[in-house]
């Protein structure tokens, strides 16, 4: 159900669906297929999804590290209201090279927010209540 909504436009399965891939809920853990997952959810704003998204970038889980992707989510999320990566990715900007803040700079100018379909995430009324 969560593959379908999600497919369908609904951020909060996308966000669920991610962490069931991440957790390996769906098997081993397939950390290719919750980036994707939280990659679009997070473009939503969803701060969660920007959260782990900035962890799975800054360990390395997918592929290899990347701090400038790591501290781009972090900053994200902190943007959002997230007090752990604010205090995060503030240590982070610590490590990064004058380029790498550079390249985040210019990530962080381009990021927009998605506008998400409202059928696809409109409240359901089941019955009545």
């Amino acid at each position: 159900l969560y593959k379908t909504a999600a497919g369908k436009g609904n951020i909060k399965a996308m966000h669920n669906l991610a962490v069931l891939y991440m957790g390996g809920h769906l098997g081993k853990g397939d950390f290719k297929n919750a980036v994707k997952w939280y990659k679009k959810a997070a473009e939503y704003g969803v701060r969660d999804s920007q959260f782990n998204l900035a962890i799975i970038f800054h360990n390395g889980l997918a592929n290899k590290v990347d701090l400038v992707r790591a501290y781009k989510w972090y900053k994200l999320a902190a943007r959002a209201g997230d007090e752990e990566a604010r205090d995060i990715a503030s240590d982070l900007l610590q490590e990064l090279s004058d380029a790498q803040k550079k390249r985040v700079g210019v990530l962080l100018g381009n990021w927009k927010k998605k506008i998400p379909n409202k059928n696809a995430n409109a409240p359901r009324h089941f019955g009545k209540a």
